[in-house]
């Protein structure tokens, strides 16, 4: 499955941000992500989707944090937090992230380097014997930020809406994951500066 966010770019300030239903019927296994950015803050949520509506539960999140990019996933059972080093403000960045449950790797390029890369870790306290891949929701991914309605989101996620130009996501996943449309824009304009 194949699809696209963000046709065009937007420019998010904390408070903005996009949330689009999704459908989902069986755990992803594959995913390549991609996207271009253009941070003007230190820490911001550029994306967020989880396994159940209140935040909880298996997740991907993409964020700015010190002056550095993350990318998190959680299975549920297993857990990956991948960081780059301090990148440049004010400057267009492309991202791609490669998640493939088959060896519980998740790979994470910025720029055309590959910067950071690792095997997904045991939660503590749960089952560990196999990794089934990310569950996400019948419900909602947001970009730019999270609504006040999402009360269990994942501790290491960032809680402040990212502040910069965010252009198109580009999403290749194998398991049954696609996105309805958007249902909700708030304080998201276009953004005037070219890539």
């Amino acid at each position: 499955i194949n699809f696209k966010l963000l046709a065009i770019g937007w420019k998010f300030d904390e408070s903005g941000y996009v949330e689009y239903q999704t459908q989902f019927y069986r755990s992803i296994q594959r995913m390549v992500l991609k996207t271009s950015f253009l941070p003007q803050d230190n820490a911001g949520l550029l994306l967020f989707a989880s396994q159940y509506s209140n935040g909880s539960g298996s997740y991907i999140l993409l964020q700015m944090r010190e002056q550095s990019l993350e990318f998190g996933l959680s299975t549920g059972n297993h857990e990956i937090l991948l960081r780059t080093s301090i990148i440049d403000l004010n400057v267009w960045h492309t991202v791609k992230v490669t998640y493939l449950s088959s060896v519980n790797y998740v790979f994470l390029e910025i720029d055309g380097n590959l910067v950071d890369l690792g095997l997904l870790e045991a939660i503590q306290g749960t089952q560990t014997h196999s990794n089934s891949g990310v569950k996400l929701s019948s419900g909602s991914l947001y970009i730019g930020n999270i609504p006040n309605s999402l009360t269990d989101y994942p501790q290491v996620a960032v809680v402040k809406g990212f502040n910069g130009c965010i252009d198109t996501f580009d999403f290749d996943i194998t398991g049954h994951y696609t996105v309805e449309g958007a249902t909700q824009f708030e304080n998201v304009e276009k953004c005037f500066i070219p890539l």
